[in-house]
């Protein structure tokens, strides 16, 4: 059984009264081994979510004192669900959940079984007032008036048709080089790094360095430390990577202000503020993504995050905005972002001229009446390959 409906529409409960009606009022004793214990298992999408489920579940069977003498207190964890639920006939997964986007195990679900007589999985769909008529009606039309969108998915059970997938996960896992989890220091490769600062509230503070060859950008190293920790140590930590990869110079977000700048100074590292927002950051990583010019490690982490990035319509401006969902991260794929575009950015419109070349240059002459000047244009188109209205000032650059 799936249930799609909205807030304040009493799913917890629900699925809290179903689980205990079936552990209770269920003879599960043919199905289970002598010594066995049956489990109810908890999935939500964060703890305190699975927290209120639990204490739905609790305070149910507690307050009847026949059922709480039945209670067994374990710290068993299921390893294999559905395997589990496959020997036991009759057995039921209750899944509950708020519609979002048109993608995931909720939306296919849902386009697969929702209205279909002939289907195994029911699919239970009902907006809010629906399954709480105690939510006023004129709290909905308020909302609805404000943002739409977001309304009809947060109060009427519909699906968001204004968010997209930003990257498909076959794009993300063609640029995967499996096994490839960091590659080692190379002498005489210009390494770039970004980081993703975090005071350790909710964030991680992340860290990817990063080099390019030819038109590839590789990813070299990614490092994420999640809350808690000390951003003092993690600065420090940084650090040492940064080091060993001959990197003195980092780019990051503005958060923390001059804090930020001077915790890596201290450690001898300049901290530059990114010019880009995060925003521009994906837009200018996506491009080199989709045709295969960027390598990836094989990390789960930066791999899921990329593939859950969403890119929706800004409310009130029109502009594509492209950010984790709701009560996700991105901190892995920001730095990660940063670092390939900054190392994309970094040979762009460079003009590598040899020492012999320049030499030759400052020898030769135009028509034979003595040093080229430089800056001043000649009949001449070129002298060794130079042309003449270049001038040493506008080389000393590259």
């Amino acid at each position: 059984m799936l249930a799609d409906c909205r807030q304040t529409a009493g799913k917890s409960f629900i699925l809290a009264l179903v689980a205990c009606y079936l552990a209770v009022f269920k003879d599960w004793r043919p199905y289970l081994t002598a010594g066995e214990l049956g489990t109810i298992r908890i999935i939500a999408t964060d703890r305190a979510q699975a927290k209120v489920i639990f204490r739905y579940a609790k305070a149910l069977l507690t307050q009847v004192p026949s059922i709480e003498e039945l209670i067994v207190r374990t710290t068993e964890i299921l390893t294999a669900l559905r395997p589990a639920m496959a020997t036991i006939p009759g057995a039921m997964l209750l899944c509950a959940s708020s519609p979002y986007s048109r993608r995931g195990i909720l939306w296919r679900a849902f386009k697969e079984h929702w209205g279909r007589e002939d289907s195994p999985i029911l699919v239970w769909r009902a907006p809010t007032r629906t399954m709480n008529q105690t939510i006023p009606q004129s709290l909905v039309d308020a909302a609805l008036a404000e943002d739409p969108a977001k309304t009809a998915a947060e109060f009427l059970a519909e699906f968001r048709v204004d968010i997209e997938t930003f990257v498909n996960r076959e794009v993300v896992e063609a640029a995967v080089i499996t096994g490839r989890h960091e590659l080692a220091p190379v002498s005489g490769v210009n390494y770039l790094a970004f980081v993703d600062p975090s005071g350790s509230v909710a964030d991680s503070f992340t860290l990817a360095v990063a080099h390019r060859e030819g038109d590839t950008v590789i990813l070299d190293a990614l490092r994420e430390r999640r809350p808690k920790f000390s951003p003092e140590s993690v600065v420090g930590e940084f650090t040492g990577v940064l080091m060993g990869y001959g990197v003195t110079e980092v780019t990051g977000d503005r958060y923390g202000g001059e804090w930020v700048v001077e915790q890596f100074r201290k450690h001898g590292i300049t901290y530059q503020t990114s010019e880009r927002p995060k925003n521009a950051l994906y837009a200018e990583f996506l491009p080199s993504l989709n045709s295969g010019k960027v390598e990836l490690l094989d990390h789960g982490r930066l791999i899921a995050e990329l593939c859950a990035l969403e890119r929706r319509t800004g409310r009130g401006t029109g502009r594509d905005i492209v950010d984790h969902p709701p009560a996700g991260h991105d901190d892995l794929a920001n730095a990660t972002a940063g670092a390939v575009v900054m190392a994309l950015q970094s040979a762009v419109g460079a003009t590598v001229i040899s020492p012999e070349a320049l030499t030759r240059a400052g020898q030769a002459t135009a028509y034979g009446r003595g040093p080229m000047r430089y800056g001043r244009s000649s009949p001449s188109p070129s002298v060794y390959g130079l042309p003449f209205s270049v001038s040493l000032t506008d080389l000393s650059g590259h």
